[in-house]
């Protein structure tokens, strides 16, 4: 018998009785008064001669009220279901709140997207965001509404026509004073949820799972938000616009009239749009795409930058895409000038200059495999 006080010491914070033999029995800590009132076992007098009954069954309970055991209250008879139980308790003590309370504020999840969307040249093909952009283009935000500005009143069980044409009942239906063709449906899941086809029927719905008495404190607790527990179908507010700050990554490749590259890694984003008039060409690409590109021919890096640019103007020269020319010790030698470093020569003025098409196809077709979907924006400097 000791055994047995002890474990019920042990658990009387969790709302749960152990009997012999190790038996779990969930507790029902709140009762229907005479007067149809919903009264919590704690709040019962003690040596009171009213009458109690379950919120489900409606059945008469005893209050109990020892020194061991959470006050609560059970049947006088067989019990009832204590899924059943927590769904009819649910119901009433969300209503009741609802319909007593002056603000019951919701907290929506939107998007928001960069100022610069509608125009922007870095968003993916058919106006996509990629896992490079997420976070940046476009970031997770949310709006705060107060429901009861739209739902001052609601109701159990209650029976509407959704948009689809099909008739569907809620647990707690919240009348819209503005629009009555457009309630608000609260859904209680305690072992079944919500069926599919009434989530998807365009009613605003907010199912909400609860396995205790203390998921419902926590409901009516706190602004309604989604969670494991908590889950909206129906919602469609618009996206927000916010000012970005910080750009994502470009890297860039610079051809200047001079014929000397310049390859920026660091400091560009696609907030950037500014052009020398000392350019002549302007490779601009994802800098975590580009990094993959280079990391692809880490021995020609530099070859990697002027076979893109050799794309675009056919007519430009590098000794690094050369078929002639050497790479070694963070050098180039010309194969056909005595391995003379490649940096003696004007590769302009060179008679030797042919173009390594194996290696300028490999490099410029392992670019367009990493840009199949991504952009690439090409600028030239057109003289006026």
């Amino acid at each position: 018998m000791s055994g047995i006080t002890q474990m019920e010491k042990n658990c009387s914070s969790r709302k749960t009785l152990y009997h012999r033999g190790g038996m779990k029995k969930q507790i029902q800590s709140y009762a229907l008064d005479e007067q149809n009132a919903l009264v919590h076992a704690k709040d019962v007098d003690k040596g009171a001669k009213s009458k109690f009954f379950c919120v489900h069954c409606h059945e008469e309970m005893i209050c109990r009220q020892g020194h061991v055991r959470t006050p609560h209250f059970a049947h006088k008879s067989a019990d009832c279901s204590y899924d059943q139980y927590l769904h009819s308790l649910a119901k009433r003590r969300i209503c009741e709140w609802f319909n007593q309370t002056n603000k019951v504020e919701i907290r929506i999840p939107i998007s928001l997207d960069c100022s610069k969307w509608e125009t922007c040249k870095w968003l993916y093909k058919e106006k996509r965001f990629s896992e490079m952009t997420w976070g940046v283009c476009r970031k997770r935000g949310h709006i705060l509404y107060d429901l009861k500005q739209w739902y001052h009143t609601c109701d159990e069980e209650c029976d509407c026509i959704a948009p689809n044409g099909r008739q569907y009942r809620a647990d707690i239906f919240c009348h819209n004073h503005q629009d009555p063709e457009k309630p608000l449906f609260i859904e209680i899941c305690v072992t079944h949820p919500c069926e599919p086809e009434k989530k998807e029927s365009g009613l605003r719905i907010i199912e909400v799972t609860i396995e205790s008495e203390e998921d419902i404190d926590r409901f009516i607790s706190k602004t309604i938000r989604e969670s494991n527990k908590v889950r909206f179908y129906g919602f469609h507010p618009k996206d927000g616009i916010y000012n970005v700050s910080n750009g994502v990554p470009i890297a860039t490749i610079s051809l200047f009239f001079s014929g000397k590259i310049y390859i920026d890694r660091d400091k560009s984003t696609c907030l950037d749009n500014t052009h020398h008039a000392t350019e002549k060409l302007k490779i601009s690409v994802f800098r975590d795409i580009f990094n993959i590109y280079e990391a692809s021919f880490l021995d020609e890096n530099d070859a990697a930058a002027c076979a893109l640019i050799f794309r675009e103007i056919p007519e430009y020269r590098s000794c690094a895409i050369c078929q002639w020319s050497l790479r070694a010790l963070n050098n180039r030698f010309c194969k056909r000038n005595k391995n003379q470093l490649c940096k003696m020569y004007n590769p302009y003025e060179c008679p030797h200059f042919i173009v390594n098409q194996e290696k300028y196809e490999k490099m410029t077709a392992k670019f367009d495999e990493l840009t199949k979907e991504a952009p690439v924006n090409i600028w030239r400097n057109t003289p006026s």
